[in-house]
């Protein structure tokens, strides 16, 4: 490319500072998502980007034109010409940056190849000097050997290390870096072929870090992280370690100790001993001492007692054991949703649709709601090619849930003559619904959907249509958009900075607005006149 793009670049090309910053959210927000036809031919840069419609945009850096498909690109800098230039500037870094680092990383490797061994010494030295985590990676690096200890001397490691790190039980998110550094250095002992020994150091790390969630506050949640980060490395080397069928199991009897005995984070080891699980021998003896433990305990109605139920069910389905599985969903489907889901899927995924279909309508009440949402959604086209009449009920139920324009305008296109009589109550869950401005403007109805924008009302709504109706209607725009930025700001129970901002930001949209200008000035005059004290917000 001729011309340089860069932010200053930008920003000369688009002075007005609204727009300049609606053109960078697109870029920040939904890059490689909106735009499309992306290309470069030379100072020449075109693509589409979707914003409620696709809309085509087109520069050329040589002679400084631009030009966008939408309303307000006609006349004027638009956010989406703006955005495809923030687009064009991010590839042409992307492109760049690998040959770069290749290059960097091949000039690097051969500084290192041809350095003096002392001065290479001084220079690792130095760093670990200034770094506490590049000294600890250091030394994990240049001494770790095939010792074999018990994982009894690494839990005395790690808990040295929670020591030092933990005051009072809490750690400072601040220090959740070095916990999480602590934890990656053992990938280190792997890398250098010790994989026992970093099997053991991982095992150490989540048992000792177990005892410490029932003690700490803030810290929990940075805790749980690395139990599960370390838990996650422990099975990725053990599956790839133990081979032979006794030290696999001696695995899962060991996870499902754990499972059973951290009801707080019991997920953690069901999930990773369905990962650990392999072979047909691996599910077996998942299997089997799963119903041990149901058969032993008699607490039907607990949650732990749930959990163990959903794992034992897994793994039948694993095993593809139909007689197992018809009995195990008889006893334990009043459970909770959660089985009833698995069922479900189940039936559907060997092609029992209908069974399906009755499981789920026999066991509604048991499900939540976004569970209901997602199984509607997932028979619908089922309903549509075998039975149009519940299909119709299917949708109608699945409007109820979550109203939108598309089920509306699905279930008129199957209600046939009985949509008269059910319309008017459907219209009216949706009638403050953005999405009929969208149809609207999808459809060309630009009075319509200018007309719905005011009924619904908003800033945050005439922010999102400003390009596409303000050129069209901009006094009128302005005005409805002034007055919701105003009430929005007086009707605010917390005022602040962060309210000031906000509104702010809005006031500096209407002067997007072509056409409207001097109401624009006017009002700017007006609210300096207000507020006199508060020169700042309303300069």
């Amino acid at each position: 490319m001729s011309v340089k793009i860069t932010p200053k670049l930008i920003k000369s090309i688009c002075k007005n500072k609204a727009i300049l910053e609606r053109g960078k959210k697109i870029a920040k927000d939904y890059f490689g998502e909106s735009i499309t036809n992306f290309s470069i031919d030379g100072s020449k840069i075109s693509g589409s980007i979707k914003d409620i419609l696709d809309f085509d945009v087109k520069a050329d850096l040589s002679d400084m034109s631009y030009s966008c498909s939408c309303n307000y690109g006609k006349v004027r800098i638009c956010k989406h010409i703006v955005a495809l230039l923030y687009f064009a500037m991010e590839e042409e870094k992307t492109s760049k940056n690998p040959q770069n680092y290749n290059g960097s990383f091949d000039e690097l490797s051969s500084a290192i190849a041809a350095a003096d061994r002392d001065r290479l010494i001084a220079f690792i030295i130095n760093e670990a000097a200034a770094d506490g985590v590049v000294q600890e990676r250091a030394i994990n690096f240049f001494t770790a050997k095939n010792v074999k200890h018990p994982v009894a001397f690494y839990k005395k490691e790690v808990n040295r290390f929670l020591r030092f790190l933990i005051r009072d039980y809490y750690i400072p998110v601040s220090k959740s870096g070095e916990l999480t550094a602590f934890i990656n250095n053992i990938e280190l002992t792997a890398k250098q072929g010790n994989i026992e020994e970093a099997i053991k150091k991982y095992r150490a790390v989540f048992e000792a870090l177990e005892n410490k969630l029932k003690t700490l506050d803030d810290s929990y949640g940075i805790i749980q992280d690395a139990i599960r980060d370390a838990l996650d490395k422990y099975i990725e080397y053990s599956d790839r370690f133990y081979t032979e069928q006794k030290d696999r199991r001696g695995i899962i009897e060991y996870l499902l100790k754990r499972f059973l005995k951290n009801s707080d984070i019991c997920h953690y080891y069901t999930e990773a001993t369905k990962r650990f699980c392999r072979s047909e021998e691996d599910w077996k003896r998942y299997r089997d001492i799963l119903a041990k433990e149901i058969s032993a305990r008699d607490d039907k109605n607990s949650f732990m007692f749930t959990t163990i139920a959903e794992e034992y069910i897994d793994a039948l389905i694993k095993l593809k054991n139909a007689d197992e599985l018809k009995k195990a969903f008889d006893d334990f489907l009043s459970l909770n949703g959660s089985i009833v889901h698995k069922k479900i899927d189940y039936l559907w995924s060997i092609g029992k649709f209908s069974d399906a279909i009755k499981t789920f309508e026999d066991n509604i009440n048991l499900l939540h709601y976004k569970d209901v949402e997602q199984i509607r959604t997932k028979i619908s086209d089922y309903l549509y090619k075998n039975n149009k009449g519940r299909y119709l009920n299917n949708l109608i139920a699945l409007f109820e849930l979550s109203p939108s324009y598309d089920l509306y305008e699905r279930i008129k296109e199957a209600s046939g003559d009985f949509w008269a009589n059910i319309k008017d109550k459907l219209y009216e869950r949706i009638k403050n619904s953005p999405e009929l401005i969208d149809s609207f403007i999808k459809k060309g109805q630009m009075k319509e959907a200018f007309d719905k924008l005011t009924e619904i009302d908003g800033s945050d709504l005439y922010d999102k249509y400003l390009e596409i109706l303000s050129p069209l209607f901009p006094e009128e725009y302005f005005e409805h958009y002034k007055d919701s930025i105003m009430k929005e700001y007086k009707d605010a129970p917390y005022p602040g900075r962060n309210l000031y901002r906000l509104t702010l930001k809005k006031i500096r949209n209407l002067s997007i607005i072509v056409g409207a200008e001097d109401r624009y000035a006017g009002f700017l005059m007006q609210l300096r006149a207000e507020n006199k004290r508060r020169h700042s917000f309303f300069r």
